[in-house]
């Protein structure tokens, strides 16, 4: 239960920050950045939290592997449109999803 009610969180804030960017709710600029990518984090968090595979967090080849996807996205989306959107949510993801991986090793 808990799994399913942190996940529909994560896919929650998504939405609802990709709505907020997509009809221009926020204002663009740092702020708009700054909580696209609070979202991003926010949702590793949530993951992490809901006990989401454990691979995802332990520190193995697929957690980092997981973020470099993220950063690899994030470079991907640094242009055009995307780019209010993309790179910080993706960046967000990505750090807080290497930090998280970084902690397991300690």
């Amino acid at each position: 239960m808990q799994l399913v009610l942190t996940t529909l969180i994560a896919v929650v804030l998504v939405l609802g920050i990709a709505f907020a960017v997509q009809w221009n709710w926020i204002r663009p600029g740092r702020v708009r950045s700054v909580l696209v990518f609070i979202t991003g984090v926010l949702v590793i968090l949530a993951l992490r939290t809901s006990g989401v595979p454990p691979q995802w967090f332990d520190g193995g080849k697929t957690a980092f592997g997981m973020v470099g996807g993220f950063v690899i996205s994030a470079l991907a989306t640094s242009r055009g449109e995307a780019r209010a959107f993309g790179l910080p949510l993706f960046l967000g993801l990505g750090i807080a999803l290497l930090a998280v991986n970084l902690l397991a090793l300690v």
